[in-house]
């Protein structure tokens, strides 16, 4: 079941939704770490590649620029 929620999330188009979304499930389902940690990097990696800046993406998704870039890099 929280499997194929994660693959429901996937499909979110908002870049931003889906990062938000994929750090809520990280702090809710930690044993599920890697399948939204992938998904959160993927979606700030496009909302970088949309000329968003870090200290943007951070504000959207609620932390801070190093934060966000940390995520894109998958740190």
């Amino acid at each position: 079941m929280r499997r194929c929620a994660l693959r429901l999330l996937e499909s979110v188009p908002d870049a931003t939704v889906r990062a938000k979304a994929a750090g809520l499930v990280l702090a809710e389902w930690p044993e599920l770490h890697r399948l939204p940690k992938e998904i959160r990097q993927q979606a700030v990696q496009t909302m970088n590649d949309q000329d968003l800046d870090f200290p943007e993406i951070g504000r959207l998704i609620g932390t801070d620029r190093s934060r966000a870039w940390r995520i894109a890099k998958g740190i």
